[in-house]
């Protein structure tokens, strides 16, 4: 089966029937290997598809049994600090076996469309920072800004016992959509002309080893923040290692975006995976 037929296989729509929510319930059960405190039930998908939210699955349409949910896309409606309306992203999960096949992003899509039928232009999401295989999907393929960090949204009982932390992303998918675009592309030429591949690197040893203040006080108008390519792995191995870097990380980068840095685009290389992050006003 050729990219194009899988692609095909995979119906994306709406989610209608008891059956199809109670599969979403199963889905995040599976995929996040998470107890029911942090499963969105039934009863609330439900309610908020029928109120102004979204409720979205992606079914392989293939198998013999019948059509099976492999991906999962939850949101509802809310407000902005200004009083501005907004959709909040709250859920998107693939299971494994089907991911890197572009779900996620159609997924993503799909919800998209859904918002600018109804009038608004801006979605919402939280994402950890460490994470970086899911903030590929956010930042390179999307196109997310980030200007927000909250430290340990959920609690400590995720991950262990490690702390929650997360970046609130913005998607522009409206009027503003265009605007956000082309600072991106100022911040990237900037980037590629005048700072080389990593421009001002800011490594993990570095800010693991240097204080919070000179690491940013030391940063300039555009910066490479090395993040780990494998994070889950690292808690794995050396839990102490990956505390260390999710307390060091949250210091520099909550720091950064208090002296009005904004959180562009997200480079994975074979040796390295970093956060591109920008002074705003130096690109505006």
């Amino acid at each position: 089966m050729t990219q194009e037929q899988r692609e095909e296989s995979i119906e994306i729509r709406t989610l209608e029937s008891i059956a199809d929510y109670e599969a979403a319930e199963v889905l995040q059960r599976d995929v996040w290997q998470t107890t029911d405190r942090f499963v969105t039930p039934l009863h609330v998908m439900l309610t908020a598809q029928h109120n102004g939210g979204l409720v979205l699955g992606a079914f392989d349409s293939t198998r013999a049994d019948g059509p099976l949910l492999v991906g999962f896309l939850f949101g509802f409606p809310g407000q902005t600090e200004d009083g501005h309306w907004k959709h909040c992203s709250h859920m998107l999960a693939v299971r494994p076996e089907y991911q890197n096949r572009g779900i996620g992003q159609r997924l993503k899509q799909e919800q998209a469309q859904f918002v600018r039928d109804q009038g608004v232009s801006l979605i919402t999401w939280t994402v950890d920072p460490l994470l970086v295989s899911n903030n590929h999907l956010n930042f390179r393929k999307l196109g997310v800004v980030c200007r927000r960090y909250h430290q340990n949204w959920y609690g400590s009982e995720i991950g262990g016992g490690m702390p929650s932390d997360r970046f609130e992303v913005e998607w522009h998918v409206g009027p503003s959509a265009p605007k956000i675009a082309a600072l991106r592309a100022r911040v990237k030429q900037v980037q590629e002309e005048n700072l080389g591949r990593r421009g001002n690197f800011v490594s993990t040893d570095m800010y693991l080893s240097m204080p919070t203040q000179q690491v940013i006080e030391n940063s300039g108008a555009l910066i490479a923040f090395e993040a780990p390519q494998d994070f889950t792995g690292l808690l794995a191995r050396d839990w102490d290692r990956a505390l260390a870097i999710r307390l060091r990380s949250r210091e520099v980068l909550s720091g950064l975006m208090q002296q009005g840095y904004l959180i562009i685009d997200l480079c994975r290389e074979e040796d390295c995976t970093y956060y591109v992050i920008a002074k705003e006003e130096e690109f505006v």
